[in-house]
């Protein structure tokens, strides 16, 4: 099957529309805003969230309130911090701590590259400060990493892979295309010529036969010559 030229066109365009709205939605969230609305927590439980961008010197914009239930605590800890602790029971160590608590808000800057987290923490850990659960919590949580040079970064690259890609995929559709419309022209056309028809037989009836002499005309076979006495 050959592609027509308008297919091409519409296979081309519908890949730079594509790419448009992929970058458009990238940039559309690179806020780095993060939103949760009346998250449940158990007690003796807590929950972690990565903060997924955030390198040395960015700042982090957090707000925390407890809408149901008693007083909690609210941790930023480094994957260190966060592992020693909750996986392997070491000391209690944080970065960020807002202990005992219905609401934190304020922003934080982070100190180095690694990885770190949001702690929202209802249970009764063994340090000073700490709340003593009454019970399950509900809460919000809003936070934003300011990373807008890494997206604009990740942006770009991503513009730079989509424009790649696009370029590659028509370079072949073009390739293809071409190639089947040079074999085309190339190949011979063969006009094959119908068999002679074969000539019609007469009827037997108007089949001649070989013309006969007339009776008379009809020679007697020759006689043996008259014999003469010798001389």
């Amino acid at each position: 099957m050959v592609m027509k030229q308008d297919n091409i066109g519409r296979i081309i365009s519908a890949m730079a529309l594509f790419m448009v709205l992929v970058i458009s939605t990238v940039a559309f969230t690179a806020e780095g805003k993060s939103e949760y609305k009346d998250v449940t927590l158990s007690e003796d439980d807590y929950d972690s969230y990565l903060l997924l961008f955030s390198s040395r010197g960015d700042e982090v914009e957090y707000s925390f309130d407890v809408v149901q239930g008693g007083n909690a605590d609210f941790y930023i800890m480094s994957f260190d911090q966060y592992f020693d602790y909750y996986m392997d029971g070491e000391d209690f160590n944080a970065s960020l701590e807002k202990q005992n608590t219905l609401s934190a808000a304020g922003k934080w800057k982070q100190p180095d590259d690694q990885t770190y987290y949001i702690i929202i923490d209802n249970m009764d850990n063994n340090h000073t400060g700490d709340a003593t659960p009454t019970g399950g919590i509900t809460y919000d949580l809003v936070y934003e990493e300011d990373w807008e040079e890494d997206v604009e970064n990740f942006i770009q690259a991503l513009g730079i892979m989509m424009i790649g890609c696009c370029a590659l995929i028509a370079i072949v559709i073009i390739a293809i295309v071409y190639l089947i419309v040079r074999k085309r022209k190339a190949d011979p056309v063969i006009i094959q010529q119908a068999p002679p028809a074969a000539y019609p037989q007469q009827p037997q009836q108007y089949q001649q036969a070989p013309p006969q002499q007339p009776q008379e005309y009809q020679q007697a076979p020759p006689q043996n010559p008259p014999q003469y006495p010798p001389q």
